[in-house]
């Protein structure tokens, strides 16, 4: 699979919306969507943990 401009769009709302202190379910995509796991991977990227706060491995 490769990287599209769109996926660098998710990722950077994603980051974008950790960093002004929104909550990760204030995710506008779909669950089931590409769109929502790359945005999830820009606030995690962001906060160090996942979704139920666990942190992230490296």
């Amino acid at each position: 699979m490769s990287i599209t401009m769109d996926d660098h769009h998710c990722f950077d709302e994603g980051r974008l919306a950790a960093a002004q202190g929104k909550k990760q379910k204030d995710c506008p995509y779909p669950k089931d969507s590409d769109k929502y796991d790359t945005w999830q991977e820009g606030f995690e990227h962001v906060t160090g943990s996942d979704e139920e706060g666990e942190p992230l491995e490296d």
